[in-house]
């Protein structure tokens, strides 16, 4: 025979275990992986003016490369570059100020606080993200019980920020000078800014010499100490490091008169 107490703790005890069985099953709610993703992250503010800074950058760069240099060239399609440039890294040198929340790159779906059914996650087109708002997008890894936020890519593919597992971002070295401006030197040319300039270092690293007097190099550049054609104000800086007491101080056949290395003649 059961007692009046011991019915009531058997009652509260079925009632406990349908209420588990519920939340683990039939009561779980049904999500796209880009929606439960979206839905995640933007309880982040902070977060999200990462992928904001992210946004702008791609927009900077998309442009560079799009743009011929000779176009480039041109005054108002170079500021308009440096313009893009400078909200970008102006947008990401405020979002790095910023403590984030989310903590993890690691989104569970199953967990106190929620309980999702991915509806795509086994499709391929499940993995890139569109982000609302931009033009960027999350690469992400995902199954029934988890998503994981691997990085933010353009609209062209290209990765622009990879994820630690704390969601601590590591800039591609491609989309680096559009993110943070201290990383390169400004002369105030836009086109040396973004290392696009006719002098560029060739790709496979040649250090061939490619003047040997000024009027060997284009425009107002000049031959510098090392035989490359620069800009005067880099000329300035080379020379003070190039100082030199006698001929065997300097490169090649250059030899050296009032304290620098130049060219014989």
């Amino acid at each position: 025979m059961v007692t009046e107490p011991m019915g009531r703790w058997l009652l509260a005890a079925r009632a406990a275990a349908l209420l588990a069985a519920l939340v683990a099953g039939g009561c779980a709610t049904s999500m796209t992986t880009a929606d439960f993703v979206n839905s995640r992250v933007k309880r982040d503010p902070n977060f999200m003016k990462t992928i904001q800074a992210a946004d702008r950058a791609q927009e900077a760069f998309n442009m560079n490369a799009d743009t011929p240099i000779k176009e480039l060239k041109n005054p108002q399609r170079r500021e308009k570059l440096k313009e893009l440039v400078n909200r970008s890294r102006d947008a990401y040198r405020q979002a790095s100020s910023y403590q984030q929340t989310l903590g993890s790159s690691t989104l569970p779906t199953h967990s106190d606080a929620e309980n999702v059914d991915l509806s795509d996650y086994d499709k391929p087109e499940a993995s890139r993200v569109p982000i609302p708002g931009t033009n960027v997008f999350f690469r992400v890894t995902a199954t029934q019980e988890q998503v994981i936020i691997q990085s933010v890519e353009s609209e062209r593919g290209r990765p622009i920020l990879v994820f630690s597992g704390t969601l601590t971002p590591t800039i591609n070295p491609d989309f680096r000078p559009f993110l943070v401006g201290d990383q390169i030197e400004v002369i105030g040319d836009a086109i040396e800014e973004l290392r696009r300039g006719d002098e560029a270092p060739a790709e496979n690293g040649s250090t061939e010499a490619e003047c040997s007097k000024d009027a060997d190099c284009k425009g107002d550049r000049i031959c510098d100490d090392d035989r490359r054609c620069t800009h005067p104000k880099e000329r300035r800086k080379k020379s003070r490091a190039s100082a030199c007491t006698k001929d065997t101080d300097c490169k090649g056949d250059r030899i050296c008169a009032d304290g620098a290395c130049v060219n014989p003649g």
